[in-house]
């Protein structure tokens, strides 16, 4: 899936996305519940 497409099914924005994946922020629970439902997982599998 593409950051964008990511971003248009989370309602996050690109850029915030694009910290998460590099390491440079952590992400709220939030944010991290709404991408773990785009991509139809558990928020822990997306933790370490």
């Amino acid at each position: 899936m593409t950051l964008r497409a990511l971003a248009e099914r989370t309602g996050l924005a690109n850029g915030y996305l694009s910290e998460i994946e590099r390491g440079l922020k952590t992400g709220s629970v939030k944010a991290l519940h709404r991408i773990a439902a785009a991509l139809d997982t558990r928020i822990d599998t997306l933790v370490d």
